[in-house]
């Protein structure tokens, strides 16, 4: 399988490139909002940020929204995703590339049509504009999300 490059290097540099473990699959807007949680740290360096996904999550959760945008630079963002079991992901197409690492729960992702089991541990990546889907979602969900930043939005 083939990933552009900024999203291999991401992910090599995450550790989340596992033979066997990618699969091909795209993303879309409706969940996106951004929010960003930076420690003091962060933001006295402004090359490095430290986030705590316990506090990504409270915040999360105060917010009452499924997603939660925690860094965001030129080349990427990320956030948190999260749906709980016999929950609806409304998201759709976006106009990004993006790779999902999943922390905790079990669901399918369905991507233009084609069932893709994930649990704890999978690693998946969705090219921009395939439509795609959690669904049949039977643990909560915990996802981290890494979105390539499209041209011009950095």
């Amino acid at each position: 399988m083939h990933l552009p490059a900024r999203l291999a290097g991401l992910a090599a540099a995450l550790g989340l490139l596992v033979p066997g473990a990618v699969a091909t699959i795209p993303p879309t807007d409706a969940h996106i909002q951004e929010a960003p949680i930076m420690t003091d740290s962060s933001q006295e360096h402004p090359g490095v940020q430290v986030v705590h996904l316990d506090e990504v999550r409270e915040d999360r959760a105060a917010h009452g929204r499924p997603w939660q945008e925690f860094l965001r630079v030129p080349e990427l963002f990320a956030g948190l995703y999260e749906i709980p079991a016999g929950g609806e992901d409304p998201q759709g197409p976006h106009d990004a590339d993006e790779v999902y690492h999943v922390l905790s729960g079990r669901a399918v992702l369905m991507v233009e049509d084609e069932p893709h089991p994930v649990r704890a541990g999978s690693v998946i990546y969705v090219a921009k504009e395939l439509d795609h889907r959690f669904v049949e979602i039977t643990e909560d969900l915990s996802v981290l999300v890494f979105f390539a930043t499209p041209p011009g939005d950095g």
